[in-house]
């Protein structure tokens, strides 16, 4: 687990994902011997929040939240994390995954399988454009009237009409994971394979995360924020 009197600096060089949560935080590079307590001081971060989601990315398994929790996270710092994490997902992420197929597609126009490979990718990346657009552009401004009423517009929405909308967008992953290990032959590309499945590995597991901040800390604060609204 990684605590708040860790160093920055060594526990980047084990685990080099926290890099990711740093940048989510917008927070430069250049860490020194800072510890994350000195680090979430200086930058006015959260520290339970980050902590929380760097914990995430290196054993979610050993995360839990609590209804106690929950009620002390920064909101405003959540909705940032997600917001970096779509730009990150539509601005890099999938436009690599879908170059790397694009490449060997270009190189062989009858190459089947790699056409196959090319439209699951084009639909997924599609799918998750337009989950990710609705959460922008409905979701998380209605969240931010919530939590500034006095600055923004109470938006017509409520946290339920998203926990319906909330597609799991990990499922066609592991069917394209269960393509590429199954049943792509043996004499397809075995370097665009192994590229692949790493990036779909690295994927699927930053959008797991995701999801979970938005199932576990996000939607339960708009509720409870729902609940105190309707109590005024």
């Amino acid at each position: 687990m990684i605590t708040e009197n860790m160093k920055i600096f060594n526990t980047v060089f084990k685990n080099p994902q926290i890099l990711m949560v740093l940048e989510r935080f917008d927070v430069p590079m250049g860490f020194g011997e800072k510890t994350f307590k000195e680090m979430c001081s200086e930058q006015n971060i959260d520290e339970y929040l980050f902590l929380t989601i760097a914990n995430l990315y290196c054993c979610k398994k050993d995360v839990s939240i609590s209804p106690s929790d929950i009620e002390k996270i920064n909101a405003d710092q959540v909705l940032q994390f997600l917001k970096n994490s779509h730009t990150y997902f539509l601005d890099e992420k999938i436009p690599r995954l879908k170059a790397l197929i694009d490449e060997k597609t270009e190189k062989s126009q009858n190459d089947k399988y790699s056409l196959i490979i090319n439209k699951f990718i084009n639909d997924y990346a599609t799918e998750v454009y337009e989950h990710m657009h609705y959460e922008d552009a409905i979701v998380f401004p209605y969240v931010e009237s919530l939590l500034h009423p006095k600055s923004q517009t109470l938006q017509k929405y409520n946290i339920e009409k998203f926990k319906k909308h909330h597609s799991n967008i990990e499922d066609k992953l592991t069917d394209l994971k269960n393509l590429l290990i199954k049943h792509i032959p043996t004499d397809y590309d075995s370097v665009v394979r192994r590229q692949m499945l790493f990036e779909l590995h690295d994927l699927e597991h930053d959008i797991g995360i995701h999801d979970f901040v938005e199932n576990n800390l996000l939607i339960p604060f708009v509720e409870r924020l729902e609940m105190e609204s309707n109590e005024d």
